[in-house]
Order: C-alpha cells, then sequence, then structure tokens
C-alpha cells in the first residue's frame, strides 16, 4: 500500500505530549480503543524491568546482589513502581518497598498491586517508617523512583517532598543508580519547569511518547537517559494531533525528498547568500559553505568588495557579486540582478544594522517575486525589529513565498521587544512565538539549547532534541542558515524545510563533537553534513 505524506509525518514524527494530552491518549486506550488499563501498567512493569537489566552498571552485577529501594506514591504512578517490585523480584533482585503514607484508595490499581505484592511476601513499608529507611541506606545498587508521574500540577509537598529528598542523600551517599518512572518526581510532564524539589534521575523510563517535560529546560537536566518503550499507546488513541514534536532516531536524508538521477547543479537549488559588510566576511562564507555541503547546486555570495581576496580563498566553489556602498545605485543594480539569479535567498549574517544593511534587505525583499523562498536571520532579524517599514515588507513577503526567520534569542528579543530571560521560559516564548509568526506569517526558528520552530499555520510545533553544548560556537548560527536555505531549495514548505535544518544541524554538531569536542568550531559543523546526507 503506498505511504500517504501524513502516514510519513507519524513515522517519522516523535511526538512530544504535555501532561493533559498523556492523560487523555492514556484514558482513550484504555476506555475507547479497550487495552485494560493493568495490562498497560503491567507492560510498563515489563519494559522498565528490562531497561534496569540492560543497564550497564547493573548488567555487571550477579541478581542477587542487585539491591533495589523503590519510593513509591499511592497514585498510578506508585502502582506502576509496585508492579516493578514484583518483576524485579522474579528475577532475582532483593527488593525494598517505601511507599508514601496514607489509604490507599479501594479498587485502585494501586491497591491491585499492593494486593498482589502482599501475596508474594515483599513487605511495603511506609515512608515514615524511620528503621525501614535506615536499613535501605546500605547501599542500594538502584534507587526506584514511582512518587508522582506525568499528572503532577505544581510542587511536591509533604511526604512526597521528603521522599525525594531522601532519594537524593541516598544517591549521594552511596552513588546509587536512579530509575525514574515515566517522568522524575517534581519535574513538569508539560513544560520542564521544577518547583521546589525533584528528583535527579540517571535513567528515565517513559511509555507510549516521549514528554515535553523530558526535553524542555531545567527539566531535561534532571532526566538522565531517557528510554522510550512501546506498551500498546499510540497515535490510535489521540483525540487531536498533539501541539509539538521532534525527531529522534532518524536519518537526516530520510527527511529529504529523493534527488532525480537526471538533475543538475541548476536542480538543486540557486541560493544567494547576502552576508557581511565592510572586511566582515566571516559570515558570508560559514553560510555559503554550509548551503553547499547541504546539497545546495550553486551558491552566490553578495558581500562587500574589501572581501573579495578572503571569499575567493575560502570558498573557490562559489560565485559572488561585490558590492560597493559608496555606490548605491550599483549597489542596488548588483543585488537585483543577483536576486533574480537565485531561487532562494538567504540575508542578514553580517550584513550590519547600518544603512547599508538596511537597503540590501529592503532591497531583497521588494525582489522577493523572483524568488522561491528566503531565509533572513541574525542582522536582518535586528533591523526588522526596529523598522515598521521591514516588518510590513516581511509580512508581504510571507504572504507569497516561505520565508524562514532564524534568530537566536537574543535577536529574538529584539524582534518582539520582550526580555531575553524572560523569553527562556517556554511558556512565555512558545506564546510570544504564536503572535510574532501570526502577525508576519512566517515561520520562526529561535535558536536556543532547546531549539523551536513555530509557525502558526501548522497543527503542531517543534523542539530540536539533536546537538549538544559544544555547538555554542561563534558562528554556529550562520551555519545553520545556510543549511535551511539549501533545504528550502528543494522541500517546498519553509516549516518542513526549518525542522529538518534543526535536526540535520543537530546531528552534524554531535558528530563533529565527537572529535572536537570542546574545541569544535562552526566549520567543524560544516564538515559533518556531508556523511549524514548519504
Amino acid at each position: 500500500m503506498m505511504q500517504t505524506e501524513k502516514d510519513f509525518e507519524k513515522a517519522v514524527r516523535a511526538y512530544l505530549l504535555d501532561s493533559p494530552e498523556m492523560s487523555e491518549t492514556d484514558r482513550r486506550t484504555s476506555e475507547v480503543i479497550g487495552i485494560p488499563a493493568a495490562v498497560l501498567m503491567e507492560r510498563a512493569a515489563l519494559a522498565t524491568r528490562e531497561a534496569i537489566e540492560a543497564d550497564p552498571v547493573c548488567s555487571t552485577v550477579p541478581a542477587n546482589r542487585r539491591y533495589t529501594v523503590i519510593v513509591a506514591g499511592r497514585g498510578n504512578n506508585g502502582a506502576d513502581g509496585l508492579a516493578l517490585a514484583r518483576l524485579l523480584t522474579d528475577h532475582g533482585f532483593p527488593v525494598a518497598v517505601l511507599m508514601l503514607c496514607g489509604p490507599l484508595k479501594e479498587g485502585s490499581l494501586c491497591r491491585m498491586q499492593a494486593d498482589i505484592l502482599e501475596k508474594y511476601g515483599i513487605p511495603v513499608r511506609e515512608f515514615d517508617d524511620i528503621s525501614a529507611k535506615e536499613e535501605m541506606l546500605k547501599r542500594p545498587l538502584l534507587i526506584v523512583d514511582a512518587i508522582a508521574g506525568t499528572g503532577l500540577d505544581g510542587a511536591l509537598g509533604g511526604d512526597a517532598q521528603k521522599a525525594a529528598e531522601w532519594i537524593a542523600a541516598c544517591r549521594d551517599k552511596n552513588a546509587s543508580t536512579v530509575v525514574s518512572i515515566d517522568i522524575p518526581s517534581g519535574v513538569c510532564a508539560s513544560d520542564g519547569s521544577v518547583r521546589g524539589t525533584a528528583v535527579r534521575a540517571d535513567i528515565t523510563v517513559t511509555y507510549g511518547f516521549y514528554k515535553a517535560g523530558h526535553f524542555l529546560m531545567p527539566g531535561g537536566t534532571y532526566c538522565g537517559r531517557v528510554m522510550l518503550y512501546d506498551i500498546g499507546i499510540n497515535e490510535r488513541a489521540f483525540k487531536g494531533v498533539p501541539k509539538r514534536f521532534t525527531y529522534r532516531g532518524i536519518s537526516a536524508a530520510h527527511l529529504l525528498p529523493a534527488r532525480p538521477v537526471d538533475g543538475n547543479k541548476g536542480t538543486f537549488g540557486k541560493i544567494l547568500v547576502a552576508a557581511g559588510s565592510r572586511q566582515v566576511c566571516g559570515a558570508a562564507v560559514l553560510c555559503a559553505k554550509a548551503a553547499l555541503k547541504s546539497g545546495a547546486g550553486m551558491v552566490r555570495i553578495f558581500t562587500h568588495k574589501l572581501n573579495r581576496d578572503a571569499v575567493s580563498s575560502c570558498l573557490p566553489e562559489a560565485l559572488a557579486t561585490y558590492y560597493d556602498d559608496e555606490n548605491e545605485a550599483e549597489m542596488e543594480a548588483l543585488l537585483k540582478e543577483a536576486v533574480r539569479w537565485a531561487d532562494v535567498c538567504a540575508a542578514g549574517p553580517g550584513i550590519s544594522v547600518t544603512d547599508t544593511g538596511k537597503k540590501i534587505l529592503s532591497g531583497i525583499l521588494s525582489s522577493y517575486g523572483d524568488l522561491k523562498a528566503m531565509v533572513l536571520d541574525a542582522d536582518a532579524v535586528r533591523i526588522a525589529g526596529n523598522d515598521d517599514r521591514i516588518r510590513n515588507m516581511i509580512r508581504e513577503a510571507s504572504g507569497h513565498i516561505p520565508l524562514v526567520m532564524t534568530p537566536h534569542l537574543a535577536e529574538y528579543s529584539a524582534l518582539c521587544g520582550l526580555q531575553t530571560e524572560s523569553l527562556k521560559d517556554h511558556g512565555m516564548l512558545v506564546s510570544s512565538l504564536k503572535e510574532q509568526t501570526g502577525k508576519l506569517g512566517c515561520t520562526i526558528v529561535c535558536k536556543d539549547h532547546r531549539t523551536i520552530v513555530f509557525d502558526q499555520r501548522e497543527p503542531s510545533y517543534y523542539i530540536n532534541t539533536s546537538g549538544n553544548d559544544a555547538m555554542a560556537t561563534a558562528g554556529s548560527g550562520d551555519v545553520l542558515t545556510g543549511i535551511t536555505a539549501a533545504l528550502c531549495a528543494v522541500m517546498g514548505p519553509g516549516f518542513d524545510a526549518a525542522c529538518a535544518a534543526v535536526y540535520l544541524h543537530g546531528l552534524a554538531g554531535e558528530k563533529a563533537s565527537l572529535k572536537y569536542g570542546r574545541g569544535l568550531t562552526a566549520g567543524d559543523i560544516i564538515d559533518g553534513i556531508p556523511d549524514l546526507l548519504v
């Protein structure tokens, strides 16, 4: 059967659910599709046992020495922990269980699992049992956090908070491995926020779908290695399309259309890179080289005449048009000719926010009819933040061609008028991106630790989970601009091209960082691209 475009999206998109979405999907799996909640719980416990037994630390220790403490709440997350206690016991693990104080609701899954443990002869002690806690400090190999799962709304309090603090003390004293069920207790599944105390896990085992809180900060730093298992909860139970997605575990080449075997250099996109200014050419070279390495057929650099020697020596494969900012009429004519030649224009890196930079940006925006797509970055974004005429031109152009803006957080702050620090709040940032993409009619790629690609016309936004902190280096953003322009030439929709570009950029950074570590440069990221597109 032929795969449809929608089928393809499902195959490659890893949806990141928030707490209400996961709760509804879980409920519909049981009540609408008909898989009993107890069956899902058993599958989750089996998956967690598999993850534990595969852990390198655990796998080197004989089963009878894998002393495990499970700290359980009194809801479904705690029930998962109790089911795990039984399964680990069956595999020879010495297991002790501490449960938060209070009555268990009759007929609940937690009550059911506690009754099974009683028949197994596995004691469940209450958390306020001081002697039990002291006994459990005897160097447990593993501590399982089953206190509070994805349904947590607000901060941990009471015994739950004390239990999280106790786990931290055990971890510090004994170097125990901490495994969290679904998400570390105290981390908000919806936005990654931590209000007060949270468990810091080495491994988080989650089910069905990743949660947004696994990757958004600061929650992402508490999750350790996140392992996703299929337990029977899938897209069939969605009530609507989830709000956010990422790409994980697929090749970047898989996201791109096949190249026609009879194509030529004109087939794969002619990219104009309007970048650099008087004796400032690094950004132009990086952006143009990244476009070429990402599969663009031809690249032309539009930059200041004083950059001629540097550009020709660093990138002989690129065409170049050099302007003289003291001859405005000639500069305008050269720019129009260059835009007419191009399929896609990437503009902004290093053009400056001077009158010359504004004239270059204005000239490109007034010629959008000759382009298939446009990418605006860096100085172009800053100019737009302070010039209503330019903003109107962007809105006009984006109504006719795909237009992508790729600011980092400080540049986006200049565009939207909010303080950079306030934009580190995920909810604030997403709300602002919704407003700005609505006003400008374009796709915005907001670069940060977790880069977000947002377009109000799309049902979901993209949160990037590829890349690492080695990529926090000068010129990295210029590389992304070049990749985005190259992919816009062959992919069509700006949102799709931007998501694929961000993912590829991160993968290339990961690949290069294996060799260079903290010494990674933007040029090293470019060198990592071609192998990922095979």
